[in-house]
């Protein structure tokens, strides 16, 4: 999924750099809201997969171990239910260094990979979720990245507004 959200906002990051660039704001609103769309699909498509094919494949992976099955099931399943928190963290993120808040971007990201820590210190020694905590805390993380993420956008009128992504009258 990392992967997938460096390709999805690494590709959309070129062409609204572009785009941007060039004062083509109308195109800079499209690619930004057609890279939503490419992550919500993504994110469909890894939800269906996790449902409905997941299971045999983690037990074919686990040569039917149902231990680690468990556990591999109710870790990965968590993670890709909060694939749409990851992948809109990154498309907001690669943009926001799209328009110079880079320093803003790194600073964020240091602070969400310190609640990563902590949330997972929590949920898993102290609320002794174990896996299942371990992604539930990596999930929280992101939604709070994701948030502190949109409090910025908000701040950066100038830039695919919020209100604007997706029309195409510009």
């Amino acid at each position: 999924m990392t992967a997938l959200t460096t390709l999805a906002g690494g590709g959309m990051s070129s062409l609204l750099a572009r785009h941007l660039g060039a004062g083509s704001h109308r195109e800079a609103d499209q690619v930004f809201a057609g890279a939503h769309g490419l992550v919500l699909a993504l994110s469909a498509f890894l939800i269906a997969m996790a449902v409905t094919v997941g299971p045999a494949v983690l037990s074919a992976l686990a040569g039917g171990d149902t231990v680690v099955v468990e556990l591999a099931q109710s870790y990965l399943l968590i993670l890709i239910l909060g694939a749409p928190v990851q992948f809109f963290l990154g498309l907001h993120a690669d943009a926001l260094r799209n328009v110079g808040r880079a320093t803003q971007i790194a600073v964020l990201s240091v602070v969400v990979n310190l609640v990563n820590i902590g949330a997972k210190y929590l949920v898993i020694v102290l609320l002794e979720l174990g896996v299942a905590g371990s992604a539930l805390g990596t999930v929280g993380a992101q939604t709070l990245g994701l948030t502190l993420v949109m409090v910025l956008r908000a701040r950066v009128a100038t830039f695919c507004p919020l209100g604007r992504s997706g029309r195409t009258a510009g």
